[in-house]
């Protein structure tokens, strides 16, 4: 349907080009800064993933389970980092320049992002501290778990509003 919509306003959709070298860098200028930021937390996660692993079978089950609760619940502040890198380049860059509303939104997506934090923190780390269960009756993995709440619990509380700090600079670098 895209080729064929192409194709009617005039478009070669089947075209293809090889870049320039001009275009090769405009691309990399404005993509270096999410490769690098997604890149590092491939490798965070997967360092966190290897100590895991090597720490024995019940912290690895542990592991899987808060890591899996943990992005369960991460998701839920990424609007935050959309609405950040959807509304800030006009306020910041475009035609219509605001720098006092791009300070209010973004004053705005940290306030929003603090208070889904705080709930997100209570529901997220309250669910494998009061029913462990629902994930395991293993009681070693249960007490893994229980022994991380309080970094997991601030992991999660500070996730939705660094979503929109993290949108927001990714602004800055485009």
């Amino acid at each position: 349907m895209m080729i064929t919509s192409l194709n009617k306003k005039g478009y070669n959709a089947y075209t293809i080009s090889i870049p320039s070298l001009d275009d090769l860098q405009t691309i990399f200028r404005l993509a270096a800064p999410v490769f690098i930021m997604m890149m590092a937390k491939v490798a965070f996660y997967a360092l966190i993933i290897y100590f895991a692993t090597n720490m024995g079978t019940h912290t690895a089950a542990a592991h899987q389970v808060m890591i899996q609760t943990y992005c369960m619940c991460t998701v839920w502040g990424e609007p935050l980092s959309q609405t950040a890198q959807s509304f800030m380049p006009e306020l910041l860059y475009g035609i219509n320049k605001n720098l006092p509303k791009a300070r209010m939104l973004l004053k705005s997506l940290v306030i929003i992002g603090a208070s889904l934090g705080l709930i997100l923190g209570i529901v997220g780390t309250s669910v494998p501290w009061l029913f462990p269960n629902i994930f395991t009756s293993d009681r070693k993995v249960i007490h893994e778990m229980h022994k991380v709440l309080a970094p997991y619990f601030v992991a999660l509380a500070v996730t939705p509003a660094t979503h929109s700090l993290e949108g927001t600079l990714l602004d800055f670098n485009g």
